[in-house]
């Protein structure tokens, strides 16, 4: 099946996108509307960084929140994301990037 639909990150908001707790497939297209959609900097803990389009910059704590998953889940998932090629994970001390490999092949290209 091939084509698209549009998605709104409003969904985001309906009752139905916060049913607990997240299931594989909603946790991955909850990483991409969490992504950047544009280049953007922000300070962060008194330095200013560019979070780059199609990178999520959320910790894997915040994550399983969101998820309602355990940080050992969460990070199994991003494993398994990365094996089959479709992220790429940085972690540091101080912050997590998870990058889609393929973020413009989701977009409409304008």
């Amino acid at each position: 099946m091939e084509g698209w639909i549009c998605l709104n990150r409003s969904i985001l908001d309906h009752w139905l996108w916060k049913d607990e707790p997240f299931d594989k497939a909603r946790a991955w297209i909850d990483l991409l509307l969490l992504a950047n959609h544009e280049d953007r900097k922000i300070a962060y803990k008194g330095e200013v960084i560019t979070c780059e389009r199609g990178t999520v910059n959320r910790s894997y704590s915040f994550l399983a929140n969101r998820w309602k998953w355990d940080r050992k889940t969460v990070r199994n998932f991003m494993k398994l994301l990365e094996s089959d090629g479709m992220v790429t994970t940085k972690v540091t001390t101080h912050r997590t990037t998870v990058t889609l490999v393929n973020y413009g092949k989701y977009q409409i290209q304008g």
